[in-house]
């Protein structure tokens, strides 16, 4: 008799959650790095959790960016698709004082003045965003109208009325091996943000666990 109602009242235990893709991942969710010589020196190896997760939107598409959180700082991640196939962006973000010494102000401002003649070239090749940047870049995209939302809005569209994103122009210049990008965020307020950023291939995520 009591073998049957521990069976009657034993609560079903839920099925463990599996990520399989990068695309997966949710808030709390536990990320670890491959520790390959050819990432950046601040990630490899390193143990992330997934902070949040926010919308990018553009004319025609919407893509998810996942906040990752270490002890060496945030990292953001998105997922480019090349002709088919699925790349992990990496990006981090530069302080002002940080873009003004990595690179020339005046030659930085070109970007600003739809210059596709522009080679942004670094002014070092040693310090903490050494391993972040690789080589002269050009201007691949110009003042591109978008907006970021602070919400996970995948499987959904994000919403159009007005102020429920926040507006901003997006510029992207990379180098010529296409592995390497600067990628700037101006905002209606004048708040800009520039981000380094490094495209790899799917194995730089080693492994992923679901934080709940």
């Amino acid at each position: 008799m009591c073998a049957f109602w521990n069976k009657w009242f034993k609560k079903e235990e839920e099925p463990t959650r599996v990520i399989s893709h990068p695309r997966q991942l949710n808030a709390a969710d536990l990320v670890q790095i491959d520790d390959s010589f050819s990432l950046p020196e601040d990630i490899r190896g390193a143990s992330l959790v997934v902070q949040n997760v926010g919308t990018y939107q553009f004319e025609f598409e919407q893509s998810p960016v996942w906040t990752l959180k270490g002890e060496k700082g945030l990292i953001y991640l998105s997922i480019e698709n090349d002709s088919g196939s699925d790349q992990i962006s990496f990006s981090k973000r530069l302080q002002k004082a940080e873009v003004e010494s990595w690179f020339d102000p005046d030659q930085f401002a070109r970007i600003f003045e739809e210059d596709y003649d522009l080679r942004l070239s670094p002014l070092k090749q040693e310090g903490d965003f050494s391993s972040w940047v690789d080589g002269d870049y050009g201007l691949k995209t110009f003042a591109l109208s978008g907006y970021f939302y602070d919400t996970d809005y995948r499987g959904q569209k994000a919403p159009q009325y007005e102020g429920s994103g926040e507006p901003f122009d997006y510029y992207c210049l990379e180098n010529e091996a296409g592995t390497h990008a600067i990628e700037i965020e101006v905002y209606q307020d004048g708040t800009t943000e520039v981000s380094a950023s490094q495209y790899l291939d799917m194995g730089a995520i080693k492994d992923m666990w679901p934080g709940k």
